[in-house]
């Protein structure tokens, strides 16, 4: 397991401490952390995290098995692969002489696995790792396993296939295929849409290496070849990096004239969990139809009404007529950008008065961005707000009818002025009020103020012992205001899992998810939820998940690419333990009359000790969240909160808080594996001791043998020379891991993020005097 010691300056925290204080209370449901003394820059932040990074290959063919090679960080005594999908499923690679190969794997895709895009994991010994992107097609795959920087070692490449690679540095890849005259190939490159840091340009040349066609935004290129012949594939990243994250799937495949292009499968960003609306049909109604570009070619319509149309040619306005009435409301939804493209649609409607051959153009509304319901991070990074956006540059907007009569809505892309591109699509869809809304939920973060740049995937794997909080946010749909009751259900063996709830007209809440010290070691796929009344109905409404693709713990060069889950596994890792739990002494609901004070005695279960001797609490939970920050020892078994609902008005009801802070742990990477090969040392010196005292003895025998006997003697001294050397190579490799496992479990500060089990409270109504 892991362990925690304390180093003897236990003071050096205490200027944390201050800045908690007056951070905290500015922000809600986030750990800020600021201006740290010079000796507390250098602490990690966040407790050692299972990451898986590569798969290579990146996928492969329905009904095929494939080997695949695994690395991550913190995937120490990785055992069981799994995937979101149980039409996938993974074996340990065995060498020859029946053991598991270290990171390599047999992956089986059955025959009825649907392609697309899924999650890959790796369970360790610190639970489930994060995800990597896994993709299944149809096209048969290869892998590059040679150089092909140049014409000369071009990879020949069939069409119809896909390729799994890794860009080069400073270089360009190479592939050559077979193109007949007329024949009109796809070629595509999936990169970031499987987690992969490269920005792909994709070049397709003629046999001399000529370029014939580029594409450099991430397109696909649509690409007819003149002649029969061989032509050329070109792949290298926008400036020219390479390695392991920088992994690429290249397909090649025939397409009929006319007939659309379906791009490789990708991940989601984070925006899109807004869309579509409940019930939406997969095919629109109606579609725009060319030309509608202006008033004298407005496409009449009639609402409701749901649209598909496209941002196409270049600076494309598509124009729609429509009669109302005065008093009328309606709903105007488009999605684009939350479809994964790169447009930012943009409504203007205006009421059409018309004398003769004259317009009068009244505005009614305009329409543009979806914000996000709580403010994000301003550079991208957990600074000040979390590293996740849940707003869009689609729309979302009432539409309120002041006038009888005809109005004219017109819908553009506000940078589609150069955007050539048909696959450039919208949906347009304009209803009577639908209240609802959408969830989205990610890891509760840390704000650093100091210097670092953080955001970081950070799995539900949990340590015994510690309660993990998920900050949930909410899209609210057509005036929907209501409470949201957040739930978890399909837990593992010893979790738990509570939702603070978000307020009528709020739009952010937390899960609490909760390991039992003695939970044990398992892993499960929970469904998390979001529950409300609607219209005098009870609707449930699913929850995704987002994550990093990638973990930048210190990132001033790098733009963190956050993405939607498929699925929401939480593991427990049954080794670990979280350095410090904090739970109420008691269970069961507290109750207190609305304006009298509350105190709650609190038990610290400490499995560290930390630097610095206190952690400052805020407080989380609707009605409570501006209770002011109080200190708890660090140093004690126990310590008690005072709540005065007075002081915050607090309204008679049941409510669900929980306390929250940082602090910094004295990390010691697995300590116990210092204790095994210490044992393993001890042996290695006796077995060089008894080998040097074999030696001695056989070559003082081999000297004093007669000449009958010298060759046998020689012999039997010559082998003992080599056990002797055998063991002596072997305690020289054993001292060696006793260094290496004494340093990886030598103490680290890290700061991390402590927060308790949930504590239940009744607020009864004040008692009458």
């Amino acid at each position: 397991m892991t362990h925690f010691v304390c180093d003897s300056e236990m003071g050096r925290s205490r200027g944390l401490s201050s800045v908690l204080r007056a951070t905290l209370n500015a922000v809600p449901f986030c750990v800020a952390l600021a201006g740290f003394a010079a000796t507390a820059l250098a602490q990690s932040v966040g407790l050692p995290a299972p990451r898986l990074l590569t798969t290579t290959p990146m996928g492969g063919k329905v009904g095929t098995q494939v080997e695949i090679t695994i690395t991550g960080e913190n995937l120490d005594d990785a055992d069981q692969l799994s995937f979101s999908d149980p039409h996938i499923t993974a074996t340990r690679k065995l060498d020859a002489a029946g053991q598991p190969e270290a990171g390599k794997y047999v992956v089986a895709i059955a025959a009825d696995c649907p392609a697309g895009l899924y999650e890959s994991r790796v369970m360790t010994r610190l639970g489930m790792s994060s995800s990597r992107a896994f993709s299944v097609g149809t096209l048969p795959e290869v892998v590059r396993t040679k150089p092909n920087t140049s014409l000369a070692t071009a990879m020949e490449l069939q069409v119809n296939s896909i390729c799994n690679a890794v860009t080069t540095t400073r270089a360009v890849d190479h592939y050559v295929f077979e193109g007949k005259k007329g024949q009109r190939i796809i070629v595509d490159c999936a990169t970031r849409g499987i987690d992969s840091k490269l920005d792909a340009v994709l070049v397709v040349a003629d046999a001399a290496g000529r370029d014939l066609q580029l594409e450099r935004r991430g397109g696909a290129l649509d690409f007819k070849a003149p002649e029969d012949g061989k032509y050329v594939v070109k792949v290298h990243e926008l400036t020219y990096k390479g390695g392991p994250a920088y992994y690429y799937r290249l397909a090649l495949w025939e397409l009929p004239e006319g007939a659309p292009i379906e791009r490789l499968p990708a991940t989601k960003p984070v925006n899109s969990f807004s869309w579509p609306p409940t019930g939406l049909p997969a095919l629109a109604a109606a579609r725009e139809v060319e030309p509608n570009n202006d008033r004298a070619h407005a496409q009449k319509i009639t609402l409701p009404c749901d649209i598909a149309g496209s941002f196409f040619p270049a600076a494309d306005v598509d124009v729609f007529e429509f009669d109302a009435k005065k008093g009328e409301v309606w709903w105007v939804e488009v999605g684009s950008e939350r479809l994964n493209l790169p447009t930012d649609p943009s409504i203007l409607v205006q009421h059409v008065a018309r004398t003769g051959d004259a317009e009068k153009l009244t505005d009614v509304a305009e329409f543009s961005d979806i914000p996000s319901p709580v403010k994000v991070s301003s550079n991208g990074y957990a600074y000040d707000g979390p590293p996740y956006n849940a707003g869009t540059s689609d729309i979302l907007g009432k539409l309120e009818i002041k006038e009888d009569g005809l109005h004219r809505l017109q819908i553009s892309d506000l940078f589609g002025g150069t955007r050539n591109d048909p696959r450039n699509v919208y949906r347009l869809v304009i209803r009577k009020a639908a209240p609802d809304f959408a969830l989205v939920a990610w890891a509760m973060h840390m704000e650093l103020r100091n210097g670092d740049r953080n955001a970081v995937s950070k799995p539900l794997a949990l340590r015994g012992g510690a309660t993990m909080a998920l900050e949930v946010v909410a899209i609210r749909r057509d005036g929907f205001d209501g409470d949201i009751e957040l739930h978890m259900d399909g837990l593992p063996e010893g979790v738990t899992a509570h939702g603070l709830k978000i307020p009528a007209g709020q739009s952010r809440g937390l899960i609490l998810v909760t390991a039992n010290q003695n939970a044990p070691r398992s892993i499960t796929s929970a469904n998390l939820y979001g529950r409300a009344t609607i219209d005098g109905v009870a609707v449930n409404r699913p929850c995704r998940l987002a994550s990093m693709a990638w973990p930048i713990p210190d990132a001033w060069n790098e733009v963190p690419s956050p993405r939607l889950l498929a699925d929401v596994p939480v593991s427990v890792s049954g080794h670990d333990f979280t350095p410090i739990s904090i739970a109420p002494a008691a269970k069961d609901m507290l109750t207190v009359a609305a304006g009298e004070k509350l105190t709650i005695p609190l038990v610290h279960t400490r499995r560290s000790e930390f630097s610095g001797a206190t952690l400052q609490l805020k407080t989380m939970g609707a009605g409570f969240d501006r209770v002011p920050m109080f200190d708890v020892s660090l140093e004690a078994d126990s310590s008690q909160a005072v709540l005065d609902t007075g002081a915050l008005k607090v309204p008679p009801g049941d409510y669900l808080i929980a306390f929250y802070g940082g602090a910094v742990a004295k990390y010691r990477h697995q300590p116990e594996v210092v204790a095994v090969v210490e044992v393993a040392r001890k042996k290695a010196e006796q077995e060089l001791a008894a080998a040097d005292a074999d030696l001695k003895k056989l070559t003082e025998a081999a000297q004093a043998a007669s000449a009958a006997d010298k060759a046998e003697a020689d012999k039997a001294a010559g082998v003992a020379a080599a056990k002797q050397k055998a063991a002596a190579a072997a305690l020289a490799a054993a001292v060696e891991r006793v260094k290496q496992a004494t340093a990886a479990a030598a103490p680290r500060d890290i700061v991390d993020i402590v927060v308790s089990e949930p504590i239940s409270i009744r607020v009864k109504p004040a008692e009458k005097k």
